[in-house]
């Protein structure tokens, strides 16, 4: 993952990228994320729940008490702990406010994961199993929100009120899919296409990080604008991105009837 990451912004570098800016991207981030979730992978669900939950306080403590002139202001873009980090490492600083000590707090989503998927895989009740993700996702959306006041939700320094909140949604949509899909007995042939995009999650990412997707929007935008202009440029890029989004699904498609899968 981390070297695939590497090779997208050699392949197709955004604008303003520079020699660092790939360890921002969330396939470096998984795989930092993925080693160590596999480290702590037989520790019970507790143990590892605990061990997120540092993760985050970690985090928290670092940009609340980092005491650096000029970086000490937890919350402003450029000017907290994960800015100084970057430039102390790198040698410069995101124009955006993305920091790459985001590694540490997304963590937390890779074991998360892993508790959901013990949990799915456990032989305990369906009902039971479908109650904790519902509660774990009311819990983490709950305790987000109400943490924002003290520590506001910003994704790009990967906050704990936002990694609690974007988790608790996470719990929240598995539970809707699990109930759905496996518990409502009305799985039909529409969650094929979910399925066949799960089954290829890498591909259609680095696909589409690597040009795949711009390739396919120029195909689309002739024909959405050909079709959609009446109604303003608005709708017609709306048009192009859902053709787009359409091709991309049918090219996942075509490789689950052909069962090919790519995984690492």
């Amino acid at each position: 993952l981390f070297l695939i990451g590497w090779a997208l912004y050699l392949i197709y570098p955004p604008e303003g990228a520079t020699s660092w800016s790939f360890l921002l991207d969330i396939l470096p981030m998984l795989a930092f994320g993925s080693l160590v979730a596999f480290l702590v992978l037989r520790w019970t669900s507790r143990w590892q729940l605990a061990f997120s939950g540092g993760l985050l306080l970690l985090t928290e403590l670092l940009y609340r008490l980092w005491p650096v002139s000029g970086f000490d202001q937890p919350f402003v873009q450029g000017h907290n702990f994960g800015a100084y980090l970057d430039l102390k490492l790198w040698g410069g600083i995101s124009p955006e406010g993305w920091v790459t000590f985001n590694m540490i707090p997304a963590t937390a989503y890779i074991i998360w994961g892993v508790i959901a998927g013990n949990i799915i895989r456990s032989q305990i009740p369906s009902a039971r199993k479908l109650r904790v993700l519902l509660m774990a996702g009311l819990a983490g959306v709950i305790a987000g929100l109400a943490l924002d006041p003290v520590t506001p939700v910003i994704k790009k320094i990967s906050t704990s009120s936002f990694m609690l909140l974007s988790g608790g949604f996470c719990f929240l949509f598995l539970a809707l899919s699990y109930f759905i899909v496996d518990l409502s007995g009305k799985r039909g042939r529409w969650a094929f296409v979910p399925v066949a995009i799960g089954m290829n999650p890498l591909f259609i990412f680095v696909f589409a990080r690597s040009g795949g997707a711009d390739w396919f929007m120029n195909v689309v935008r002739p024909f959405s604008w050909a079709i959609l202009s009446w109604a303003g440029s608005g709708a017609a890029e709306t048009g192009t991105a859902l053709g787009c989004l359409v091709l991309m699904c049918g090219l996942c498609l075509a490789l689950f009837k052909n069962r090919i899968f790519l995984k690492i």
